[in-house]
């Protein structure tokens, strides 16, 4: 068993830019014997600054018990695949937040959550794939999924997530509109990389 850094990566397009990225995982599946030395546990936080990377200590084995978890707790109409996983290196469930300046913020800085939400790594074509999606997620067709943001004044915003069809364990983020249903031109997109 070798751990790997596994690294997802969110860039913002336009005048906007990460000021942090974080990842609080609530709960989680690796397969055996692929974090003997317990780098992942309920609760820890992992975090990136304004590079918008965040990275995971793992080793990489695809098991169907991963798949399984995931599955279970993430299906189909909840996952930009909109199909169950076969197997899986690890998935992990938790809290996304992207701290946020720029473009329509100007100078303010502006945090998004995104409860709920699933991370996890298998491999297709020989190379490793990020999955997307959330218990709270509604896959819209196109490899997508929409679900809701909160922003620290509390305002719900529905955000798009992309994952297929772009670059190779690309995740692009879109932010949709706002609770009351105006559209905004906020446009977010991310790449996600395995080293």
């Amino acid at each position: 068993m070798t751990y790997r850094d596994n690294e997802v990566v969110f860039q913002i397009s336009g005048d906007y830019s990460i000021v942090e990225v974080t990842f609080q995982v609530s709960d989680f599946s690796i397969t055996e014997g692929q974090d003997p030395d317990g780098h992942i546990y309920n609760g820890l936080i992992a975090v990136g600054a304004s590079n918008g990377t965040l990275s995971f200590s793992i080793g990489r084995s695809a098991s169907g018990t991963v798949a399984d978890f995931f599955n279970k707790l993430i299906p189909s109409t909840r996952n930009t695949f909109n199909h169950g996983a076969g197997e899986l290196n690890f998935a992990l469930i938790g809290t996304l937040k992207l701290m946020l300046t720029g473009g329509d913020l100007g100078q303010t800085q502006e945090t998004f959550s995104f409860g709920q939400v699933a991370l996890a790594q298998g491999h297709s074509g020989g190379r490793n794939n990020w999955w997307f999606g959330g218990k709270n997620a509604t896959y819209t067709g196109d490899n997508q999924v929409e679900t809701q943001g909160r922003s620290s004044a509390k305002e719900m915003l529905t955000f798009s997530f992309l994952r297929g069809g772009n670059a190779v364990n690309g995740v692009g983020v879109t932010l949709k509109s706002s609770q009351d249903g105006s559209a905004s031109n906020a446009q977010i997109k991310g790449t996600a990389q395995a080293s």
